[in-house]
């Protein structure tokens, strides 16, 4: 007729393994790319950002973050996912440059832009739609 309790019990223990072993081969990479195009130093994060691999957009920031006329502009137009370590990385980047308006970030999705803007960000670092308008109009002063 109906299954016994043994047979659910096994059948629960078999989901909370198998499901989760599919979740993290369905993780996506991050890959962070650092390219210069003066005045900026464009830092170009794909895939998911999130505290397992944050330390991977700080080590690329790391030696742009030493010169003194550093203009960093974070390019997020293919970054699928960013969680709150995520953004902290972005915003020591502000922190450590002395709030000068001298970091930026362009290509938010509509639900970053949606975070960036529920923190308070968006007022205190300038964001653009695209790249292009980024590089076109983030140097004017």
């Amino acid at each position: 007729m109906g299954r016994g309790l043994g047979e659910s019990v096994q059948d629960t223990q078999m989901c909370f393994t198998h499901p989760l072993s599919r979740v993290v081969a369905l993780m996506k990479d991050l890959h962070v790319t650092t390219n210069l195009y003066p005045p900026f130093t464009i830092i170009t994060v794909t895939g998911e950002l999130d505290a397992a691999n944050q330390h991977l957009v700080r080590e690329a920031v790391e030696t742009p973050l030493t010169r003194p006329d550093v203009l960093l502009l974070f390019d997020l137009t293919h970054l699928d996912f960013i969680d709150s370590s995520g953004m902290d990385v972005i915003l020591d980047c502000y922190s450590r440059l002395d709030q000068a308006g001298r970091v930026a970030v362009c290509g938010l999705s509509t639900h970053q832009q949606r975070l960036f803007d529920l923190m308070g960000i968006t007022g205190r670092i300038p964001t653009y739609p695209t790249l292009e308008d980024a590089l076109t109009y983030g140097a004017e002063p």
